[in-house]
């Protein structure tokens, strides 16, 4: 069996430095730690599910958006036009 010559790499990490209540911070390293997460892994967790999230409803929010601009046919009659609906 061949092994594929790309290798693969770690994601980069960059370090970064928050401001947050001592109470926020207390409760999130308890949370760490039961989950048996560093704080930073547990960061990036609630990250990851936050943005994925997002991405979601920006995709739902789009595919709805479509299809109001398509329409819904239920069945029945065709749609008249703007003139057969407003003939006398």
């Amino acid at each position: 069996m061949m092994r594929n010559s790309v290798s693969r790499q770690a994601p980069r990490k960059t370090n970064l430095t928050l401001k947050v209540r001592t109470d926020v911070l207390r409760a999130a390293r308890a949370l760490a730690a039961q989950e048996g997460l560093s704080l930073s892994e547990l960061f990036e967790h609630l990250a990851e599910e936050r943005t994925g999230a997002a991405a979601a409803r920006d995709a739902a929010r789009k595919e709805l958006v479509a299809l109001a601009e398509r329409g819904l046919c239920l069945g029945g009659a065709p749609y008249l036009t703007r003139d057969q609906a407003h003939e006398r």
